[in-house]
């Protein structure tokens, strides 16, 4: 399957489509379906966007206003664990983004990640918690523009931070028994083993070739 980088067209009509036609249905976008799109049908987006739009909307309002009031760290202990495991509930109700039905390539990135890392996340309430972890932000990722935008946002300015030498690379330190007993990740790694510890050596030399920060 190949991804794309960029929004596709149909997305594109269907997006300004639900912002001008009050309670949209699947029948007020029956005419977008030429043989060249039907192939979005069974993509995460339209799901989220277009046919199961409510339904979602049903699930995010809620977990979001939970996820920010557990930020600010109001309330008592208990009604906060309360929340989290309300959180992780709702998430367990989103769509879960496949190789199948994702379209971008930065999402298909993102399951790679979530691959390597279960490769080696040995750690029963870490891996659920991680697991839901991917699962919303590959969705949110896959068919919300604005957070797609704000991931990459976030990913150069790691690059940068990794570049002026202000990211630390993981330390080989990492050998205490919290970590080794939930991560078998082969060694060596970590330290000079890292590849945030290579590129940082090089720095100076590969921002010269991109021309500077």
């Amino acid at each position: 399957m190949g991804y794309i980088e960029g929004n596709h067209p149909l997305e594109e009509e269907i997006d300004r489509r639900i912002s001008t036609i009050k309670n949209i249905d699947p029948s007020h976008l029956q005419d977008l379906y030429t043989v060249q799109n039907k192939k979005l049908l069974n993509s995460l987006s339209h799901f989220m966007l277009v046919t199961h739009r409510n339904y979602i909307i049903s699930i995010k309002k809620p977990l979001l206003n939970s996820i920010v009031s557990l930020s600010n760290g109001t309330g008592k202990w208990w009604h906060r664990l309360k929340m989290i495991i309300g959180v992780l509930h709702l998430i367990k109700k989103y769509p879960t983004p496949t190789y199948e039905n994702i379209r971008y390539r930065n999402t298909k990135v993102w399951l790679d990640i979530e691959r390597y890392v279960f490769q080696y996340l040995h750690d029963s309430l870490r891996e659920e918690l991680t697991h839901s972890m991917f699962q919303l932000t590959g969705a949110e990722f896959e068919h919300d523009g604005f957070y797609a935008g704000l991931r990459d946002v976030v990913f150069e300015q790691m690059v940068r931070a990794m570049l002026t030498g202000e990211w630390a690379c993981m330390p080989e330190l990492y050998k205490e028994k919290w970590w080794v007993r939930n991560w078998s990740q082969p060694e060596p790694y970590g330290g000079e083993h890292s590849l945030i510890y290579r590129i940082q050596e090089r720095r100076e030399r590969i921002i010269e070739l991109i021309g500077g920060l």
